[in-house]
């Protein structure tokens, strides 16, 4: 498995060279554990570029549009590179290329699902230098957040409602995140990314599934 600039290289005009590492990185490092716990099929794996090559693309798309915008030298092909940007935008089409997709529509998420794919937002409480973000609560694994409790256990996720003190600071986010989506529940991924929303057997049963997916036959 490669990341970062061994994956891919960009121009330097979008300022994602790095940030496109650290996704990867994000995306990769909890489906290797749970790869080598035993807890998921290496299967898994096989979203990886599933998932984050078209991110990539685009980024890079809008660095090499961004670098044809500031590195153009003759007058004449300046004056034309302007003319389509302010014929575009008074179109109503982008200028550059956009930075798409934003979510995951398939593969480790649970498709058609409100949010399914969409990173999950990150809400913050206090103020700096105190301040508190959610994932210092929500710590590194996959966690179930409900309106009212789950009871059970799940190996590998944890079971948290809105009420739960440990995300009292962030229960109006997290409330507004789920009326936003009309969901009564949310399963979110250990990299910040919306698995599914739905009802909470639903999502849990799903999720083990695509730990563990079907490996195409061979031959």
């Amino acid at each position: 498995m490669i990341a970062g600039d061994a994956a891919h290289q960009t121009p330097p005009f979008a300022g994602q060279g790095m940030c496109s590492g650290i996704r990867d990185a994000a995306n990769l490092a909890w489906k290797l554990d749970a790869v080598l716990r035993g807890a998921a099929s290496a299967a898994l794996l096989d979203s990886y570029q599933a998932e984050r090559e078209p991110h990539v693309r685009a980024a890079i798309e809008l660095a090499i549009g961004m670098g044809r915008v500031v590195c153009t030298l003759d007058p004449n092909a300046a004056a034309q590179r302007d003319a389509g940007m302010l014929a575009a935008q008074a179109g109503g089409a982008p200028t550059l290329p956009p930075m798409r997709p934003t979510a995951f529509a398939s593969d480790c998420v649970l498709a058609g699902s409100p949010g399914a794919g969409e990173l999950f937002p990150q809400p913050t409480a206090g103020e700096a230098p105190a301040r508190l973000r959610m994932d210092d609560r929500l710590g590194d694994s996959a966690c179930l957040i409900a309106r009212t409790p789950v009871g059970g256990t799940v190996a590998g996720v944890r079971l948290l409602d809105v009420d739960a003190d440990e995300l009292a600071p962030f229960r109006p986010a997290l409330l507004a995140w789920l009326d936003r989506h009309a969901a009564d529940c949310v399963l979110v991924r250990p990299d910040r990314y919306v698995f599914g929303s739905g009802a909470p057997r639903v999502l849990l049963d799903a999720w083990a599934q695509s730990l563990n997916p079907a490996t195409p036959a061979q031959g």
